[in-house]
């Protein structure tokens, strides 16, 4: 599944058009790529880094944690606005340290901080075991228990209400892996 640039924040209408329009002349063969052919343009040093949190460059083969290195360290947080330099001065002095993969749940942290969803697993999934284990049911597991029964349920409130008509009492939708509940 592809989420399209209006996710991404920092990156505006006019940055959108003009990372399409030049993919539509060539593809980008590299971040570096990437960033000199867009430099001086609408695109700015925010809206690159969240291009990269949120895995845009992840078929170009560097993983994300080294471009985010060599986006601060290269351009040190200038960006595609200020400083032109050539390929011989975005060079380090030293080499960028070993650096871990990107587990599942920071990459689901990065993408849901840069565009309020994620590709991959739900944010429940990462707790799941450790809430079942706190007797919590999912929501398709609602389904079967007898009205008027205490439960325990857990999940990401995704809607509150608060009708004039419910004398102080909260209505709460919540949403896990498998489903929503009310």
């Amino acid at each position: 599944m592809r989420v399209g640039f209006n996710y991404v924040r920092d990156l505006g209408e006019d940055g959108r058009k003009a990372i399409v329009a030049e993919r539509e002349h060539r593809p980008y063969t590299s971040f570096d790529d990437f960033v000199d052919r867009l430099r001086g343009g609408p695109i700015g040093p925010r809206a690159v880094r969240n291009l990269v949190m949120v895995g845009a460059f992840d078929g170009l083969g560097q993983p994300r944690r080294e471009l985010l290195w060599g986006w601060q360290e290269r351009w040190h947080g200038h960006g595609l606005r200020r400083g032109i330099q050539t390929q011989s001065e975005l060079r380090l002095n030293g080499t960028a340290p070993e650096l871990p993969d990107l587990n599942d749940f920071d990459v689901n942290q990065l993408e849901y901080r840069i565009s309020d969803l994620s590709t991959g697993h739900h944010l429940i999934h990462f707790c799941r075991d450790r809430l079942t284990d706190l007797g919590a049911l999912e929501s398709k597991e609602l389904l079967s228990i007898p009205s008027g029964r205490t439960v325990r349920v857990a999940g990401l409130v995704i809607t509150r209400q608060a009708p004039s008509t419910a004398k102080k009492i909260r209505f709460f939708t919540l949403e896990t892996n498998s489903g929503r509940s009310t």
